[in-house]
């Protein structure tokens, strides 16, 4: 039966065996690092912008700040990234496979209409599909075909950076605290307001307390 199988394995394209290889190795990592999705993302006070970059595959993270080039999908933008990927498949190494990796990861942030809805408004995702769904099927459907090392994939490293800004309290707390009093500018007033009432009242007690005090033995 092994005899069979090296066979078998000798007989394939160098590119396909390279892939059944990935495929059949144990110690390897399937299929993607656990990037939580945008709407996520956000609640833990993880901003996103627009990157100018002609790759649109070109990602950073920095600071808390997850910048994407902006990324026009049509059509025929599903088969054209097969296509791109299919093309890495035959001449990169699996963990330089730029294409699948980026494929991988935006699956990963895109798991619903309110995440399309969310990168359109920042001129991140545009598309001609008319409705953000069709986006969300597109990615999940293009990603089943990818195979990446969640570990040592292009985009394995920035994963891990997400992942642990996205589990720090602090910084949930902090977003939660700019999303629900200082999002709203009444809200701000009020608290300017308030603060200054209650200035108001700590100077009016201590003149009210202070003669007492001075005139006191």
């Amino acid at each position: 039966m092994a005899l069979a199988m090296q066979i078998f394995e000798k007989s394939l394209p160098e590119f396909v065996r390279k892939w059944y290889r990935f495929g059949l190795d144990s110690k390897t990592s399937y299929h993607r690092q656990l990037t939580p999705r945008v709407t996520k993302l956000q609640e833990s006070g993880v901003k996103l912008g627009r990157r100018s970059s002609h790759q649109f595959w070109d990602i950073k993270f920095n600071k808390g700040v997850l910048e994407i080039p902006s990324l026009w999908i049509q059509d025929s933008t599903k088969s054209i990234l097969l296509n791109l990927a299919a093309f890495e498949q035959c001449h990169l190494d699996i963990n330089e496979a730029a294409i699948a990796s980026y494929l991988v990861f935006m699956e990963c942030l895109i798991k619903s209409p309110e995440d399309v809805s969310y990168l359109n408004r920042h001129g991140i995702v545009q598309h001609l599909l008319g409705d953000d769904t069709k986006v969300v099927d597109m990615f999940k459907s293009v990603a089943n075909e990818m195979l990446t090392d969640a570990h040592s994939n292009r985009y394995a490293k920035l994963g891990d950076e997400l992942n642990t800004y996205f589990c720090q309290r602090k910084n949930r707390c902090r977003a939660s605290l700019l999303r629900n009093y200082f999002n709203n500018p009444w809200v701000i007033i009020s608290l300017v307001a308030a603060f200054f009432l209650l200035l108001l009242t700590v100077t009016q007690t201590v003149y009210t307390v202070w003669p007492f005090y001075r005139s006191a033995p």
